[in-house]
């Protein structure tokens, strides 16, 4: 299974402990970030925050469409980590989200591991420049809604 890795990160003029509630509030944050996002659900029937967390929405991807998308949080480790499980059919991503204390605020890192079969190989690029796109567009909001 072919497998495509990427990472950014971004400094935040906020605690570790805020960006991290503000990252795991999916429900209520994804949307903000992330505005090619819409109907977020969470699926799971619970209603705490933290691993075991699982969500639906629609992600929109330019020049493929909406795409309905799957994450699971899989680990939360106040306030340093966040690990997700995220899939889009046969397009599967795990995102780690990484809190450091920096400068009086915090540095963010995402990395991002995409997998899908042998079949969509030639999607690759594609999917990583798109991929890495959706990673800087959500750490650039961030960082706006936690530093206003």
């Amino acid at each position: 299974m072919p497998e495509v890795r990427y990472s950014d990160e971004e400094h935040v003029d906020a605690p570790p402990e805020a960006v991290f509630e503000y990252r795991l509030d999916y429900e209520r944050t994804l949307p903000e970030y992330n505005p090619n996002v819409s109907d977020i659900v969470r699926t799971d029937g619970g209603g705490k925050l933290g691993a075991g967390a699982a969500y639906a929405f629609q992600v929109e991807i330019p020049e493929m469409g909406a795409m309905p998308t799957t994450l699971t949080v899989t680990e939360a480790e106040r306030p340093a980590r966040i690990v997700n499980e995220l899939g889009s059919g046969l397009i599967m991503a795990r995102e780690t989200c990484t809190f450091v204390p920096s400068d009086g605020g915090t540095l963010v890192t995402f990395e991002v591991t995409l997998s899908f079969p042998e079949e969509m190989a030639g999607i690759a690029e594609m999917a990583e420049q798109s991929g890495r796109d959706q990673v800087r567009l959500e750490l650039d909001l961030m960082k706006k809604a936690l530093e206003s």
